[in-house]
């Protein structure tokens, strides 16, 4: 009895050890994302499913292995109170017939994705809800029909809820994720979405919204492969008497909300990702001014998520929001924006790519180029970076010791040049492989 007693919780030890951990240990270090969409997707002929459909097998030859989609459920898109939501003022959760394309060809299109290897991922809004009719004081919101006691008051649109756990929309109806409705409906549209429409994990929409550990709830529940959240504050820069541009405190305020997002237990492997804005950031300023001491921190390290916590942090370039027809926070033109490439593809952390640049740009081949340098040469999320070169005009780094990177308009070669080989260059950027 005491032999099968002794079995019997060392079995049970495993399993919730596995079952703790169980959504990150599957997240391959060897990710590489596609936005699939931009800003004006929506206005495509045929549908945009129907076009990301032509694509999948360009896709899985290229060496993506997640695409980012755009919000799956019905909203106000190019109609209505507000003409530009593109999906992202959520009407009815459960009806994914929107702009982009059909209930049927998303399904389609998911399992031709799932076939070769690329992994879809929901663009998720769960801060925030629109109305269908109705004033903002007395709102009609059906499918599910939910009255003012589902939103937070408080909210730019006020409801009859606890106060909100985040940063306030004025164009929407804020959630309040403390009622226990709430997330129990929300818990189960997003698992539909994994289990029944074929999704592999969340994007989620305005992060700062709402409390981190929501999504820490999400994660418990659900056990997506791969979570990121769009935690998008500002950047300070201005200078103090002995700091200038010091983009540390924005770096911190990324980790912290990765923290949040497991029950506040520090560094847990089980976090969301976040999108790199501290990368982003000082990149694309030290590209457009040649200013690139800007990518050493103090520790000698790289300034950004990825020289603090690289595993969590999906590195981009643009996105719809800072670049396509918004430009909100564009990187810059063709020959910047591909600099901003050979940086984050030769670099840690989860290199996401973006439509516009990929296939409507002309940058393809460059891309698709420095992608399967990456591939060959297994450079991971977590790679070993060893800047050498950090200053005005000068960028320079080795990546595991087999890859030479340089940005910037100086002049610089590879430590005994006969070993190593130039694989790729375009204007002031240049790329080697060891021989």
């Amino acid at each position: 009895m005491k032999v099968k007693l002794k079995v019997y919780f060392q079995a049970l030890i495993l399993i919730l050890s596995i079952s703790s951990s169980a959504w990150s240990s599957n997240l391959s270090k060897n990710e590489i994302m596609l936005q699939g969409f931009n800003w004006e997707s929506y206005r495509q002929h045929g549908g945009w499913y129907n076009l990301l459909l032509e694509k999948v097998p360009d896709m899985a030859q290229t060496g993506f292995t997640m695409i980012w989609m755009p919000p799956p459920n019905h909203s106000y898109d190019g109609e209505g109170m507000y003409p530009h939501s593109r999906g992202y003022i959520p009407l009815e959760y459960y009806n994914l017939n929107t702009p982009y394309g059909s209930h049927s060809e998303l399904v389609f299109l998911i399992k031709k994705l799932n076939l070769v290897g690329i992994k879809a991922i929901a663009d998720t809004v769960i801060n925030h809800r629109g109305k269908h009719g109705g004033t903002s004081e007395n709102p009609i919101i059906k499918n599910p029909e939910w009255g003012l006691w589902a939103f937070t008051g408080g909210s730019g649109l006020v409801g009859q809820g606890n106060p909100d756990t985040g940063a306030k929309t004025d164009f929407a109806y804020d959630l309040d994720h403390t009622n226990p409705y709430i997330m129990d409906y929300l818990t189960g549209w997003m698992k539909w979405l994994l289990d029944d429409i074929g999704f592999s994990g969340f994007r989620f929409d305005f992060a700062k919204g709402f409390s981190g550990k929501f999504i820490g709830h999400f994660l418990q529940k659900l056990n997506p492969y791969f979570t990121v959240g769009e935690y998008w504050v500002d950047m300070d820069w201005s200078c103090y008497p002995t700091i200038c541009y010091n983009q540390d405190v924005h770096r911190q305020s990324v980790a912290n909300w990765i923290d949040s997002t497991w029950k506040g237990q520090v560094r847990s492997e089980e976090a969301s990702t976040s999108y790199d804005f501290t990368t982003k950031g000082i990149l694309q300023t030290a590209v457009k001014r040649h200013e690139f001491w800007r990518l050493k921190d103090s520790r000698g390290k790289a300034p950004g998520l990825i020289g603090y916590w690289p595993v969590k942090s999906i590195t981009f370039i643009d996105n719809h929001d800072t670049g396509s027809t918004q430009n909100h926070w564009p990187f810059g033109n063709m020959e910047e924006v591909m600099q901003g490439y050979a940086y984050i593809l030769t670099h840690p952390g989860v290199p996401c790519v973006f439509w516009d640049h990929f296939y409507d740009w002309g940058l393809k081949d460059k891309i698709k180029n420095l992608i399967k340098l990456r591939k060959n040469q297994n450079i991971q999320s977590d790679a070993d970076l060893s800047i050498v070169k950090a200053e005005s005009g000068l960028y320079a780094a080795y990546i595991d010791g087999k890859i030479a990177v340089k940005l910037g308009p100086n002049l610089w070669t590879p430590e005994n040049s006969g070993g190593w080989k130039m694989y790729d260059f375009g204007i002031n950027w240049a790329v080697w492989v060891k021989k």
